[in-house]
């Protein structure tokens, strides 16, 4: 006799017979099969799902079940409640011995969060317990649900030879009673019918004439569906896998590996939680990233870097989550990716391999053409100081633009970076940057930089590109014209006591301005010197 908290699903033909064949819905809409859909030959009955992922309570936030409830029913049929739309007021249970953590019940919760708040306490993947709602009764994907498929949401209390047990009638009840019905499958599995770790007989169908196989179940979780819905879907119900196989066919587990492949990837490989909402934005399992065909790896810089049938999602908490795919991928991942000089991206690669793409990164944009191949402006990583002062100054969109050299020794405690439309320049004694307009700049070193007289700056510039810019130096002052012409005022030297006193009005920035002469001698030892706005004159007796 079955157990009431088993449901042996074995037959869900109505669902399974829509998705296969694209019959219209409720709506007058066809059904599509998922553009990466899943292939019966990979189905493997000794493994359907893996404990790390069937057990992975943190896959999915609240809003992000929210997102996929809403992005499966789009439009609801008018006097229906879909399940992104319905709500129930639930009641609060204790902690169980077989580990489900206590439940707060409250007024009027979504069914997304019932589906999380039942995951996180009973430690089930909510992405199992969604597969499990469309397996049983198609409560995700129906536009025009009846108040029995919430009833029976997960078919606990459903056996195959009897009505449901109304003890368990109502959407929450439903998905509270099987989470917890897999957590007692995993805390006493010793006491079960089926067992990981040992070859185990299966039904192909209720029917017994169909016949048994023997199969090696691998781990806990697949026991738990084996208990849940005791038969093995033969080659016909695979061959066929989004249709019917024979009259030995059965159904229950196959839909559940199914729907869980195109819906979110592989059984036995995870997304990472950090990535999960930018995969489901992208399409997820069926989209334009496809299902994860590696596990997420933490890579250089603190970030996860997980691997897609189509492409990469690379992430770190204060830039987020973005795609790499197509050529600008491989470009960007023989040079090291994170790791690399290009840094971590910061915009979705754009446009396909048949036209002109582009990516952001951190220090470098890549473009590919089809004529011209790849193309990198900057792509030189910028460490501190120089990134926090890159960072201040809008990074790659600001007056400097890209990277485009790494840090050269300047002598006597500086140093520079060179960038598309200027440098950075590191006063390493005071722990002071400046920054240099590229036509200033070029000027300043043809003079001699630190070493010539026109000396170190005194602050960096002002103005912009577009009014030109003005920079203070020790002994002169820069102007660089919209066109790029620089011109100085000062350059002349300034020594001695003329030097000692220039300085004590504050040099350049003061009230005289920068030197435009040298000293003249105006008898009975006296002697002057000008500048911009005044005179210093010495009395040398």
């Amino acid at each position: 006799m079955l157990h009431k908290g088993r449901k042996p699903r074995y037959l869900a033909v109505l669902t399974a017979f829509v998705l296969a064949i694209g019959l219209a819905t409720a709506d007058g809409i066809a059904n599509e099969e998922p553009a990466a859909a899943a292939e019966g030959a990979d189905f493997n009955p000794g493994m359907i799902i893996s404990d790390s992922v069937f057990y992975n309570s943190a896959t999915m936030t609240v809003a992000q079940i929210q997102s996929f409830l809403n992005a499966k029913v789009p439009t609801c049929r008018s006097g229906y409640v879909c399940l992104k739309g319905f709500r129930q007021t639930t009641t609060s249970q204790p902690a169980r011995s077989e580990g489900c953590a206590a439940y707060a019940g409250q007024a009027n919760e979504s069914a997304a969060l019932i589906i999380y708040k039942v995951s996180r306490a009973c430690g089930i993947n909510p992405q199992s317990m969604l597969v499990l709602l469309e397996k049983e009764q198609g409560l995700v994907s129906d536009t025009w649900p009846t108040s029995r498929q919430y009833r029976s949401a997960t078919g606990y209390g459903c056996p195959d030879t009897a009505d449901c047990d109304i003890n368990y009638y109502g959407f929450f009840n439903q998905v509270y009673h099987a989470a917890w019905q897999f957590k007692k499958y995993r805390a006493r599995p010793t006491i079960r019918a089926y067992q990981a770790g040992r070859y185990n007989t299966i039904q192909w169908h209720p029917n017994a004439g169909c016949g048994t196989s023997q199969v090696y179940i691998q781990n806990q979780a697949t026991a738990g569906l084996y208990l849940y819905t005791p038969y093995r879907p033969n080659a016909a119900a695979l061959r066929n896998l989004y249709g019917t196989g024979d009259a030995c066919s059965s159904y229950g587990n196959r839909n559940f590996w199914r729907m869980f492949t195109d819906w979110f990837g592989s059984t036995a490989i995870q997304v990472h939680p950090s990535l999960m909402s930018a995969w489901l934005q992208h399409g997820g399992a069926d989209g334009r990233l496809g299902p994860p065909i590696a596990a997420a790896q933490s890579v250089s810089g603190g970030g996860i870097l997980q691997r897609f049938e189509r492409g990469q999602l690379v992430y770190r908490a204060d830039l987020g989550t973005f795609r790499t795919a197509a050529s600008i991928a491989t470009y960007y991942y023989a040079n090291g990716g994170p790791a690399g000089r290009l840094g971590y991206p910061v915009s979705d690669v754009a446009g396909a391999d048949a036209i002109e793409h582009t990516q952001s990164f951190e220090f470098g944009f890549v473009s590919w053409k089809p004529a011209s191949g790849i193309a990198v402006r900057g792509g030189y990583r910028v460490s501190e100081p120089y990134l926090a002062n890159w960072k201040a100054l809008k990074q790659s969109q600001g007056v400097l633009g890209y990277p485009i050299a790494g840090v050269v020794d300047e002598g006597s405690g500086w140093s520079s970076q060179r960038f598309e439309r200027g440098y950075l320049l590191y006063d390493g004694a005071r722990k002071i940057m400046y920054w240099l307009p590229s036509g200033i700049w070029d000027y300043w070193k043809a003079r001699g930089g630190l070493g010539g007289a026109i000396g170190a700056p005194t602050a960096s510039p002002s103005g912009s590109a577009a009014a030109g810019w003005t920079q203070n130096f020790v002994g002169a002052r820069l102007a660089q014209a919209p066109a790029g012409t620089v011109t100085m005022v000062g350059g002349v030297a300034v020594s001695g006591v003329f030097r000692t006193n220039w300085t004590a009005l504050r040099g350049g920035s003061g009230v005289l301005g920068y030197p435009i002469a040298g000293v003249v001698d105006e008898g009975s030892g006296w002697s002057s010197q000008r500048f911009e706005r005044g005179y210093l004159l010495y009395d040398g007796a």
